[in-house]
């Protein structure tokens, strides 16, 4: 059964961080390295969680980017215009930021051009990591494991080869299979995919994504419903994936697939209280050894589910989808699939005057008193996922398929 409270409001926190207005510097020409270098260890001298650990930026060239990961901390990067992940964190972050975000955007909010998938850089080749549902990419049909070759005959990029192209078709040259796969060369040959980019939204499409990653199959007599939540920041993610579970298509599954692969995180933690019977309790430390304890024990859930689950997780699930991973575990909920990310610090985001995006962690984080950043949540059951040539196959996904179904089964 699932049973819904409507009139009970979510706490929201954004990558486990409060959401407040960042103080960024006013936008300019674009610096050198020395300048932006000073920004970013100014912002670090004033708002790094760990000031002990900003000796290790002695000695440290003045390049923002050597210096962020000198400190080898999540929530502490870099992010320009040429990614992806640099439109999303900017509209996932816009409360907190969103004079730059008008600056940039203006009022009709952050918006870029693509396929709604994600690439992953290996060994020099970008392969397709991650195709969001319902996407341009989903559409066009390419898969998971594709190596990207070109978009109209010229290297690919993620950004700059859809640039001005929304709704016009753009031809990807791409290969299914690799070399060691090979029978004959017919095997390995690239083969051409016309694509058609759209002006992407990311937080709407982020949401719109999840509602088409819905599948119901039939497994062992059962109907097995699946979801994947591409991001769980904000409110909105949780609302509308109780309402897939509670008057939508997955509200007659006899059990339930998470996918919390990937994405981003953003997870409230008394959202676990939809799944299981008590959310973790949160203490954000800041940079004065502060304790800020986050309680969930009266929180009443807006629905529930109480039947079978099964949660994906992979290297790529960040902060708050870590700390439900961390509360599913203890509560004995299967999680499948790879270590998560270990990435579970309270980041909060600035706008640079070369408007490049800045998050720095303002916050060192416990989960039920246990420090999740560069230690993660291993699963119950390791499933290692290779994307390369993967050719759509999610082995993954086939162990949840079985070991839910066993769940069912089991008496």
């Amino acid at each position: 059964m699932v049973r819904s409270n409507r009139s009970t409001p979510i706490a929201l926190l954004v990558s486990v961080t409060a959401a407040a207005a960042a103080m960024a510097p006013e936008a300019g020409a674009a610096a050198d390295d020395a300048a932006l270098a000073s920004e970013v260890r100014a912002l670090l001298d004033r708002h790094f969680h760990d000031p002990d650990r900003l000796e290790r930026l002695d000695g440290v060239p003045d390049n923002p980017g050597a210096m962020l990961d000198a400190l080898d901390a999540s929530h502490t990067a870099r992010y320009t215009p040429d990614e992806t992940a640099y439109y999303e964190l900017l509209d996932i972050y816009a409360p907190a930021i969103e004079d730059d975000v008008e600056r940039l955007f203006g009022p009709e909010g952050v918006s870029y051009v693509g396929l709604e998938m994600v690439t992953q850089r290996i060994d020099g080749r970008e392969f397709i990591a991650e195709i969001r549902a319902g996407g341009p990419a989903d559409e066009a049909g390419l898969r998971v494991g594709d190596e990207v070759l070109e978009a109209d005959g010229r290297p690919f990029h993620p950004v700059r080869s859809f640039e001005g192209r929304a709704g016009k078709p753009v031809t990807l040259t791409i290969r299914r299979r690799g070399d060691d796969e090979r029978r004959d060369e017919e095997d390995i040959r690239p083969v051409m995919r016309q694509v058609t980019p759209r002006v992407i939204h990311p937080q709407r499409s982020l949401l719109r994504a999840m509602r088409d990653s819905v599948k119901v199959l039939e497994s062992g007599g059962h109907s097995v419903g699946y979801v994947r939540v591409y991001s769980y920041a904000g409110r909105e993610a949780h609302e509308t994936l109780g309402k897939l579970l509670t008057i939508g298509p997955l509200r007659d599954a006899d059990a339930l697939i998470l996918d919390l692969r990937g994405g981003w995180g953003g997870a409230s933690p008394e959202y676990a209280l939809s799944f299981v019977d008590r959310a973790p309790k949160l203490t954000l430390i800041d940079r004065d050894g502060e304790e800020h304890v986050i309680r969930n024990e009266d929180t009443a859930p807006s629905w529930q589910w109480d039947r079978p689950l099964a949660v994906l997780i992979d290297h790529g699930s960040r902060s708050g989808k870590e700390v439900l991973a961390h509360v599913f575990r203890a509560e004995g909920v299967p999680l499948i699939g790879t270590r998560t990310a270990g990435a579970v610090l309270g980041g909060r985001p600035f706008v640079l005057s070369d408007d490049s995006l800045r998050l720095i962690a303002v916050m060192d984080v416990r989960v039920d008193g246990v420090r999740l950043e560069s230690r993660g949540v291993e699963p119950t059951k390791e499933v290692p996922f290779d994307p390369r040539y993967a050719d759509g196959d999610d082995p993954p996904f086939d162990a949840a398929i079985q070991q839910i179904t066993e769940s069912i089964d089991a008496p």
